[in-house]
């Protein structure tokens, strides 16, 4: 597969002390953090503190340069509906952001991002009130954090807000955790190190087909169409409050969405963390015991880890592998909305 990328500030070196060289371009990025959230009151969810509402997470992400990188979070809450009757709640938030540091030569630093995020909320399945009637909204998420090194790991804390346009919505989260960020190249005895410290704080934007190759940090932008073969079982079954099965049509033209991709190359370039995201509307299946409706709206957001295998110049075979994150929305009278998490 011929990708074309954007080269944009690859040549970026080691232009602070402390641990800049942990921060060459193409660096990744791995972390955990415990989550607590103050849900909006539209969610009525409750939120008293508790230990036991506390959520878990963790991030991926690649440095584009020594202040700059691209990640990608996710987090799982298991709240407390206010109406204690209705039970638990299963809150799932995931996002993708571009943030900076603040340049520092001392082990602690500041740093600040904005991107998008998708919240999800999904009611106890087993309750009946309230099956059936999970929703998400999309948004923008900003962030402002703090990191303190510890060695070969950084001490990191961040409060976000995620404020959800339609209906509107501002759900506020703060975390604290680890990450650490490996070398790719070092681990297969490459040396990472392309650039020197005397190198520019930039370089021009070009296509990456007048080099031999992507250099680490370059950045990977793509749009695409896609045609989807649904398994079996997605879409929803049967159960209380909801008598029939919702299962999309695998009909070719009804099952053509599109979607668009970003990846940042790593130490190594032959490596590159890649996410990408797709949406269609797919017709249902008709038949006994199926429901009748709208369209189910569909989408996926996925992060995978590539390989390129070099065949000529510019051309390269890819394999990858990471996780998936389907979401299916069939509608208010028929279900309304649910996800799952697998292997892409």
């Amino acid at each position: 597969m011929n990708r074309r990328s954007w080269t944009v500030a690859a040549l970026t070196a080691m232009l602070f002390g402390g641990t800049a060289a942990a921060q060459e371009p193409g660096s990744l990025l791995v972390g955990g953090f415990g989550q607590y959230t103050y849900f909006d009151d539209a969610y009525r969810i409750d939120n008293g503190f508790d230990f036991g509402k506390l959520g878990i997470g963790g991030r991926v992400g690649a440095f584009v340069t020594p202040s700059m990188w691209f990640e990608a979070e996710g987090s799982y809450t298991a709240a407390d509906y206010a109406n204690s009757t209705f039970g638990k709640v299963k809150y799932g938030p995931i996002s993708a952001k571009v943030m900076w540091k603040v340049p520092s030569t001392s082990p602690a630093s500041l740093h600040f991002g904005v991107g998008g995020v998708l919240t999800s909320v999904r009611p106890d399945e087993d309750n009946q009130p309230v099956r059936g009637k999970g929703t998400y909204n999309y948004g923008i998420e900003g962030d402002v954090g703090f990191r303190f090194g510890l060695g070969g790991l950084n001490f990191r804390v961040d409060g976000l807000a995620d404020y959800m346009p339609d209906p509107a919505a501002l759900n506020l989260r703060a975390q604290a955790g680890l990450e650490f960020w490996p070398n790719i190249a070092s681990w297969f005895g490459e040396t990472g190190g392309m650039v020197s410290s005397m190198s520019a704080p930039w370089a021009p934007v070009m296509w990456w087909d007048v080099l031999e190759g992507p250099l680490p940090g370059t950045i990977e932008l793509g749009a695409f169409a896609q045609v989807t073969h649904f398994g079996d079982n997605a879409g929803a079954e049967r159960g209380p409050g909801r008598p029939s099965r919702i299962t999309p049509e695998n009909d070719f033209f009804g099952s053509i969405g599109f979607g668009g991709r970003l990846g940042v190359f790593l130490t190594d370039p032959r490596f590159e963390l890649e996410g990408d995201g797709a949406y269609m509307e797919v017709p249902r299946e008709r038949g006994t015991g199926l429901t009748t409706g709208d369209d189910i709206k569909y989408s996926t957001f996925a992060l995978r880890m590539n390989y390129n295998f070099p065949i000529t110049a510019n051309t390269q075979f890819i394999l990858g592998a990471g996780g998936v994150r389907t979401n299916y929305n069939f509608g208010e009278t028929t279900g309304g909305y649910t996800y799952n998490y697998g292997a892409s």
